[in-house]
């Protein structure tokens, strides 16, 4: 029997015979319209009943997305984890013009000190279209982050999905070594236990939808893709939670990597410890605590992050 939640991961892996089978068959139809026709969840809640309804409605979620997204690019600038005007950062968030949601993104050539939440653009989830703002998005933006969000939105509500070339995850990434990132090094790398996918099957630049859905499919159900010999990948229901979990990761890596420089032996910490420290409740608490904070930070620097 094809249940929708089903249907969902077979869209994801669309090479399994089930999902040659479905196509074939009188459920096809249905399925597409309910795929498309998704709800929308805000970014600071769990997954909401239905999407804003009413235009007011729509306005006020859309401009707090748009608050969010800028609060992210202009906090992973602020530690040093932006690079250029490369690298690319995008949020769902209902439109203000139409009923169906649209991925938010800065437009290509902005850097990241100058995001502000009027400056993104709003681009359709299948066709690429810019729907809100001016200018062009990052071809390779657009190519990684739609398959992404097609994928994982319909599943588990998420929302976020940030890619970076941070200095010190980056350099564990470039590391030969199937599974670099030492989960038991030290209190911050626990935390990611059963979190990290793995691609080291890197191949030049993003610039097709196929790695994008290549992607997707490495990433499977996990927080954070570690590209081989590129960068690192994160998804979360909220942007707090994704900009969190690269912030620590990367003070994980920076750990690791100064402790592989000064040549002496690590530690490995007992799994039971391990897996106490990443079951542990405070990280949403903490992670909304956190980018609250980065908020109040950056108000203070120009352009304001909220205009």
């Amino acid at each position: 029997m094809f249940t929708m939640r089903k249907l969902l991961r077979l869209a994801v892996n669309q090479s399994t015979e089930e999902w040659s089978s479905f196509c074939s068959g009188k459920l096809k139809p249905l399925f597409l319209t309910q795929f498309c026709n998704l709800r929308w969840q805000t970014t600071a809640s769990t997954v909401t009943s239905s999407r804003p309804k009413d235009q007011s409605s729509r306005d006020e979620a859309n401009y707090k997305a748009r608050v969010d997204l800028a609060t992210t690019y202009r906090a992973l600038e602020f530690f040093d984890m932006g690079e250029g005007i490369c690298n690319h950062l995008t949020l769902r968030a209902p439109s203000r013009v139409r009923e169906e949601d649209v991925m938010l993104l800065i437009p290509y050539g902005m850097h990241w000190k100058e995001v502000t939440a009027s400056g993104l653009l709003g681009m359709d989830f299948f066709t690429g279209e810019v729907i809100e703002g001016d200018g062009e998005p990052n071809i390779s933006a657009s190519c990684i982050h739609r398959p992404i969000h097609n994928a994982r939105y319909p599943i588990d509500g998420m929302t976020a999905v940030l890619h970076t070339h941070q200095p010190y995850t980056t350099t564990i990434a470039c590391m030969k070594d199937p599974e670099p990132f030492k989960i038991g090094l030290s209190q911050n790398s626990m935390r990611f236990l059963n979190k990290i996918a793995y691609d080291m099957q890197y191949d030049g630049f993003a610039n097709v939808s196929d790695e994008g859905e290549r992607l997707a499919k490495v990433l499977g159900d996990k927080d954070l893709l570690l590209m081989g010999q590129h960068g690192v990948l994160a998804v979360a229901k909220r942007a707090c939670d994704a900009f969190d979990n690269l912030y620590y990761l990367e003070r994980a890596a920076q750990i690791q990597v100064l402790l592989m420089s000064s040549g002496a032996q690590g530690m490995t910490a007992p799994p039971e410890v391990i897996k106490s420290v990443a079951d542990d409740d405070c990280y949403e608490h903490n992670a909304s605590a956190f980018f609250e904070s980065m908020k109040r930070i950056l108000a203070n620097e120009k352009p304001n992050l909220m205009d």
